[in-house]
């Protein structure tokens, strides 16, 4: 494997994310730790603690305020996800009866039959989601030579 594809294939993984994170914010708050230490002629350290303290207030504060809403929001999910997920269906489908290869279905029974296969299949809320997961990287993998053969060829062409 070259070193050029062996750094995409990392760079793919959980490990750069923070360094990514880390160098943008760096750029955001180096300016602002040297303005604010030259403006209040204090050293740079004192400026830099205050900061942190301040971003971990701050995100204390917001996890607290929306911590309650999510959690309710995530209740009231749980317990209308059928529901939910059999509109979305009937909505997506386009009114209670299509035809579709000849043939009349009725949107509301095909919305229960699609659950109960799945509740058949998945044992587990979460096993759904990783086999959601695969099916959605496996799409990606497969798409992503496509897109840049695409792009490739109109950012080329006149």
């Amino acid at each position: 494997m070259s070193p050029v594809r062996r750094w995409f294939s990392i760079s793919d993984s959980w490990i750069l994310p923070p360094f990514f994170i880390a160098v943008i914010l760096a750029y955001i708050l180096v300016p602002l730790v040297d303005a604010l230490s030259a403006r209040f002629r204090v050293r740079r350290i004192f400026v830099v603690t205050a900061l942190y303290i301040l971003l971990v207030a701050v995100l204390a504060l917001l996890f607290m305020w929306l911590g309650p809403v999510v959690m309710t929001e995530v209740r009231a999910f749980r317990r209308d996800s059928v529901s939910v997920v059999q509109r979305a269906i009937v909505e997506l489908a386009g009114g209670e009866q299509f035809t579709l290869l000849g043939n009349v279905v009725d949107s509301g029974l095909l919305a229960r039959e699609i659950i109960n296969r799945v509740r058949q299949n998945f044992d587990s809320p979460t096993t759904a989601l990783q086999f959601a997961q695969g099916f959605f990287q496996r799409a990606a993998e497969w798409c992503s030579p496509l897109l840049r053969f695409f792009t490739s060829y109109s950012i080329g062409s006149p």
